[in-house]
């Protein structure tokens, strides 16, 4: 039956969410976006919206598909998010509350990637094995087992005490090792019965990876209903929309790492205490050829001592230097050391496969050992891609379309880490196939979408772009937030441009300096690199003459002990980069100063964005313009959203990289924010304009 109650009368300042919300306030902002959403799952159309801080997007699309949900009650929408914070708030929070508020009875639930769910077999596994574990990691192993007869979910989520990753590592539910409906413990297994319920609910929230790996599961089936990972759906939502593309660059990257080789070999055998154990040695009872295992076993010291002379060769290939390196093509094949080592290895690798699948092949089914036997054969299989990857290296077949790159960093404790990958260039086509051709609806939204108010740049990227046909809703709208008399914006006008270091590192810890003790604290100061994070950070520190201000460093702490100790303490300061850009949400006199050290232009060696820049000069388009400077724009807006969190904050955003006033992209960067009050000056004039700013009087 049609619903007819309108958006407006929903959202009104009469209606029944301000009656259920103390202190609700109607946003005109929205209402549109509400009423957008809505015509898009009428209409089956695209809808694109960036909806600005304080717009209440949650709400806005959440209450459109109530409506939809109420009036088509088998019709499922999935909502994809890239944050765990946002899952939690959208299912714990907004959603219990429009249920009740809106007297809707619309049924949702969280769908998290398996790793996320505890597996009772491979639980009770690890405890008859709990001799190889360490006293604590033994301890945990009972304290999981109570906490299993207790939790309905077996999210580790919901774990009352911490348990590393490498202990969950061994017991949750792994793709590898599952045996679905051959498992013992089916009927209890926490990973079905997330799926039931997700099969049950008209709203299920996912992250972004959980819905790239459906789709690469259902691409090539013709049955609409086919259903593996997430239930059958005709509407999507991917809210955090900017984050997409990166997502995809993490979700489809090949890796090679010896750590996590050596790991893969120990779970197929290992030596403890004198004795053999692991996987092959439990299948070896039902092998009609078990002397055949000696072989693999002989095998196993060379294959080990391949990859260490691999992963050398590679660290030598690289000079041993640390980070994330891109591989040119000509350079790699003509190292003959180098090739010779993927060649060998690869070899190493063909050996010891082939001679586990013939043990494997030896293996008759016995009910008792079958669930060692789907763990090895899922081994095997991975081992055999790592292979294929080694193989793609030694022919640089995929160079046309793939980035081949190295990462290697080496830990405060000396451990040396060491990885080969080979990732997509350009995912578009990939996401246009496989989500923007496919679902009815789909509403893609964020606060940073657009660079000086167009998508081009977001939907490019995604596959949308000139080369969709079908009807797409595109609209930005702004921050209900009083910028202009809420927040000021200072640009230091005798600011050394980053490129003259030195120059630039003295002045901007004098200004930091004095702008944090200004403002007494209550701010974050944002990097674009760890190594000018920690050297700022000891300059500024070596300035302050007194012990008013919390001096905090990313780094030093987790991310959760860090956020808490600066949103409960107004006196503190946070230097910070990278994920601390956005996700951040720190209200009222928290955080009152925001300090962007420069643009957070990509660095032009990192090899995913490298090679995106080869490919647009290839295609002689500007790779400034179309790539550096719009990803530069759109992690600046998300780095300024930290600032303003609610209506009733106020503060300061300076920026002390000088191009953005000497250079002429510099007045695209500023038209790309948000309206505010503007101070161009010596750093010496912005430290008072700044005084003037947070202490004067408020009407």
């Amino acid at each position: 039956m049609k619903n007819d109650i309108s958006i407006m009368e929903l959202l009104g300042s009469e209606g029944p969410i301000a009656g259920a919300k103390a202190g609700y306030e109607y946003r005109d902002g929205q209402v549109t976006m509400a009423s957008l959403v809505q015509t898009a799952l009428d209409e089956d159309q695209i809808c694109i919206i960036e909806a600005g801080t304080g717009i209440g997007k949650s709400f806005a699309y959440l209450i459109p598909l109530f409506i939809w949900c109420m009036d088509h009650p088998d019709d499922r929408t999935v909502i994809a998010t890239s944050t765990i914070h946002l899952q939690h708030q959208l299912f714990e929070k907004d959603i219990p509350f429009l249920q009740e508020a809106l007297h809707m009875p619309v049924r949702s639930s969280v769908l998290k990637g398996r790793n996320n769910y505890l597996c009772k077999r491979r639980m009770y596994k690890a405890i008859g094995q709990r001799s190889i574990f360490d006293a604590q990691d033994g301890d945990l192993l009972g304290r999981i087992m109570v906490w299993s007869n207790q939790t309905i979910s077996g999210d580790r989520a919901e774990l009352p005490f911490p348990v590393s990753g490498k202990l969950w590592s061994q017991i949750c539910s792994d793709a590898d090792t599952c045996m679905g409906f051959r498992c013992q413990h089916r009927d209890s297994c926490f990973l079905m019965e997330a799926r039931k319920k997700a099969l049950q609910s008209q709203i299920v929230i996912v992250n972004h990876h959980l819905l790239l790996a459906d789709m690469i599961l259902k691409q090539g089936e013709e049955d609409p209903d086919f259903s593996i990972i997430l239930p059958p759906f005709s509407r999507l939502v991917i809210d955090e929309a900017h984050n997409i593309e990166k997502n995809a660059t993490s979700y489809f990257t090949d890796v090679y790492d010896g750590r996590t080789l050596l790991s893969l070999l120990a779970r197929l055998t290992h030596t403890r205490r004198g004795s053999i154990g692991g996987l092959l040695e439990e299948l070896r009872v039902s092998s009609h050829d078990p002397l055949s295992f000696n072989a693999i076993y002989q095998q196993l010291n060379g294959f080990k001592l391949a990859i260490d002379a691999f992963d050398t060769a590679i660290e030598t290939f690289i000079a041993s230097r640390q980070g994330s390196q891109f591989i040119e093509r000509d350079r790699f094949l003509s190292n003959r050391m180098i090739t010779t080592a993927c060649s060998d290895f690869h070899e190493q690798i063909r050996a010891y496969t082939a001679i586990l699948r013939a043990c494997l092949d030896s293996c008759e089914e016995m009910p008792e050992v079958a669930s060692q036997f789907y763990e090895a054969t899922a081994i095997r299989v991975k081992i055999e891609s790592i292979g294929k990857l080694i193989g793609h290296y030694i022919s640089f077949d995929l160079s046309e379309t793939h980035v081949y790159w190295i990462d290697f960093w080496v830990s405060d404790m000396q451990i040396r880490h060491l990885s080969l990958k080979l990732t997509p260039v350009d995912f578009s086509s990939l996401l246009r196939e496989g989500i923007f051709n496919v679902y009815h609806s789909i509403i893609c939204t964020s606060a940073t979408l657009t660079v000086q108010n167009r998508f081009d740049h977001w939907e490019q990227k995604v596959g949308i772009g000139d080369q969709i046909d079908r009807e797409c809703i595109r609209q930005s709208i702004l921050s209900p937030f009083d910028y202009r008399n809420r927040v000021l914006m200072c640009l230091p006008s005798d600011a050394p441009e980053p490129t003259s270091y030195r120059e630039y590192m003295d002045y901007g810890s004098r200004l930091i300096s004095e702008l944090i003790t200004t403002a007494e604290g209550g701010a974050l100061v944002l990097f674009t690199s760890y190594a000018m994070l920690h050297e700022m950070y000891d300059l500024v520190c070596a300035q302050q003459t007194t012990q008013q201000l919390h001096m905090l460093k990313q780094g030093d702490q987790d991310r959760y002990r860090l956020m808490k100790q600066f949103v409960e303490d107004e006196h503190s300061v946070l230097f910070a980069t990278q994920s601390f850009w956005e996700g951040i949400d720190a209200p009222g006199n928290t955080l009152r100063l925001l300090i962007v050290s420069r643009l957070p232009f990509s660095v032009p060696t990192e090899p995913i964005f490298y090679a995106k820049k080869l490919l647009l000069e290839k295609q002689g388009r500007n790779s400034f313009f179309e790539l550096s400077l719009p990803d530069a724009i759109i992690k600046l807006k998300q780095g300024f959203g930290r600032l303003m969190r609610t209506s009733e904050d106020r503060g300061v955003v300076c920026i002390l990289d000088s191009r953005i006033l000497n250079k002429r992209y510099g007045k695209q960067v500023i038209a790309s924010l948000p309206q505010t009050q503007l101070m161009t000056g010596t750093g010496e004039r912005i430290v008072e304009r700044v005084e003037d700013f947070l202490y004067a009087k408020q009407p």
